[in-house]
């Protein structure tokens, strides 16, 4: 069974994963996984009829993957060679900021996948289920599920983002369940502003329509647009199939949510062990972050009627799950 666990740009579903990846039946493949939904992806790849086009993706991809193919490499020599005598620390840092495709496995068995696409594509001609199945199965070899669940951080874009995905990625991912992280919004902007989110607006799919607009301005666009789309995922599954979680009360309760967590997804034991990724100690901290910074206090107070509007929408995600009516 597939988990896909989405955010709501930086809304905390990292820190949630890392603490139930510690589960014996959960393997969370870290950080965004990006691979089907980025542009020239699989899902691209999927949908793109011309054979010509088919290849370029394809060739992008390979070289792509080759590149991070020899950056791992280079990282485990640096293990026994520049970085021999660094602190343990050192090491748990640097593997703990590798992300789900930083493996020698991962690219070369999708370095392989590609080649086997390409051939199949320029010799047989393949319907899109049958492109589907492909890359369902190659979803399945490359997670190495041994484990009940397989967690996916934020692997597609909202269906009001993309919507040529929109009936793509049930597909790939069936069958899966939802998990949707939402967070104080305040605490949202100041880490994206802090962190130079929106500093780059290349990414079309995701910042289209707000390129011109002030950094709170874009971002009450897209928060906008990402509400609509939650509201529509809440309007279309059931309670057994969406579960929505409040980064706030996850990492002051975790084990209150956890214990929620292991019942929607049906597992037979709450055995999380100690992650050495989560410390909730460290997210509560994130708590209120928006007020330690005076310039970011200064754009949220002179933008009033924005932060009103993304606060109801908040409260309205809420009561929408909650079966509310307003």
């Amino acid at each position: 069974m597939n988990l896909l666990c989405i955010g709501g740009w930086f809304s905390g579903n990292s820190a949630i994963l890392d603490c139930i990846d510690s589960h014996e039946n959960i393997k969370y493949l870290k950080s965004d996984f990006d691979i089907l939904r980025q542009t020239n992806g699989i899902m691209d790849l999927i949908i793109e009829k011309e054979l010509k086009k088919k290849e370029e993706i394809i060739k992008i991809n390979i070289k792509f993957c080759t590149k991070l193919l020899f950056k791992e490499i280079k990282f485990i020599l640096g293990k026994y060679t520049k970085y021999l005598f660094k602190s343990k620390e050192f090491h748990r840092d640097r593997q703990y900021k590798k992300r789900y495709n930083d493996n020698i496995n991962f690219n070369i068995s999708l370095i392989y996948k590609f080649a086997v696409y390409f051939i199949r594509c320029h010799f047989f001609e393949m319907t899109e289920d049958e492109q589907v199945a492909f890359w369902k199965n190659w979803l399945a070899i490359s997670s190495l599920n041994e484990k009940d669940y397989v967690v996916y951080c934020n692997p597609i874009y909202y269906d009001n983002f993309e919507p040529e995905h929109k009936e793509l990625w049930p597909k790939l991912f069936s069958p899966y369940k939802i998990i949707l992280v939402h967070r104080n919004p305040l605490d949202q902007f100041y880490d994206i502003y802090m962190k130079e989110g929106m500093s780059d607006t290349s990414v079309a799919r995701f910042f289209k329509g707000s390129e011109e607009l002030e950094p709170i301005q874009r971002f009450h666009y897209i928060v906008k647009k990402i509400h609509e789309a939650r509201l529509n995922l809440i309007n279309t599954y059931s309670k057994d199939e969406l579960l929505l979680i409040s980064f706030e009360d996850f990492v002051e309760n975790s084990h209150v949510h956890l214990n929620e967590i292991v019942g929607f997804l049906g597992l037979s034991n709450c055995s999380f062990s100690n992650s050495e990724r989560f410390d909730a100690e460290k997210s509560c901290r994130n708590i209120g972050i928006w007020k330690s910074n005076e310039h970011v206090k200064d754009l949220i107070i002179k933008n009033s009627e924005i932060v009103d509007e993304l606060m109801i929408m908040r409260a309205e995600l809420i009561d929408a799950y909650n079966g509310v009516v307003v």
